[in-house]
């Protein structure tokens, strides 16, 4: 049994009070003659009316996070992330011109169009796949790692945010992030991969229709593979820290582990 708390109602000194009973055939039990009995002692001795309802479950997701080692232009993810400068000019930075060569000059004419006066620092713009295996790219405008105007890590994560929430908004099933910044940006290749990581996790249990979210890092970037898997480990360990219950007559003692001494 599980307390969900008190509700306050209009009428004063009365509340509301609901529990959670998850035991299979708990329902059953209290639509039969002795549940009942056992309902109505209760309401005679607390002075209470009580009353029996199913409850819909919350459907919940965990969202698949992997690391990819292939350039963000051969992934089939529904889709894929892009960085580009306020001016949305694909022609500067390497993640930028390798897209806009794949995928079509017209993704470049796309942004233009919908940004006539460009990309605000944590906008996104979202353009077709072109020729590529994706359904859509979103550009998005990150500021200098050296920035004085905003924190540029917290901008990366707002981002890559937002990018989940739209692609799940939009229906789609996978998102792929390369290592946004890392060019000519500045950002550290391991505050990059952090920042999805972290942001990733708290989707947790959040309804989403995003199932899978891929790290991208071109065959060669080992600092960027490493990076990724080094903070994955911190996380999970920190996720992983568990706690036991032992009963002791009426007592629980719950023993929590990696807690401060």
């Amino acid at each position: 049994m599980q307390s969900r708390g008190r509700h306050p109602t209009r009428m004063a000194g009365t509340y509301a009070e609901t529990y959670r009973f998850e035991k299979p055939q708990i329902l059953a039990f209290f639509e039969c003659d002795e549940g009942k009995s056992v309902m109505n002692s209760l309401q005679e001795q607390e002075g209470c009316t009580i009353e029996v309802k199913e409850f819909e479950p919350v459907i919940t997701t965990h969202i698949n996070l992997s690391f990819l080692k292939q350039q963000i232009t051969e992934v089939a993810d529904d889709v894929i992330v892009n960085s580009l400068g306020r001016n949305l000019d694909m022609q500067t930075g390497q993640l930028s011109r390798c897209i806009l060569k794949a995928a079509g000059k017209e993704i470049g004419e796309e942004c233009r169009n919908k940004c006539p006066a460009g990309l605000g620092v944590a906008e996104i713009v979202e353009t077709s796949g072109g020729k590529l295996k994706c359904k859509a790219i979103y550009h998005c405008c990150l500021p200098h790692w050296k920035s004085d105007r905003c924190r540029p890590d917290d901008v990366l994560r707002q981002v890559v945010s937002d990018c989940i929430t739209n692609a799940s908004t939009q229906g789609h099933k996978s998102i792929a992030f390369p290592a946004l910044g890392s060019g000519n940006l500045g950002y550290p290749k391991y505050v990059t991969a952090a920042a999805i990581i972290d942001t990733v996790r708290e989707f947790d249990n959040v309804p989403l229709s995003v199932v899978d979210v891929h790290v991208v890092g071109y065959p060669e970037d080992l600092d960027f593979e490493e990076a990724y898997k080094r903070h994955l480990q911190k996380a999970t360990a920190s996720a992983n820290k568990s706690s036991e219950t032992i009963p002791i007559g009426k007592l629980m003692l719950v023993l929590l582990e990696g807690g401060d001494n």
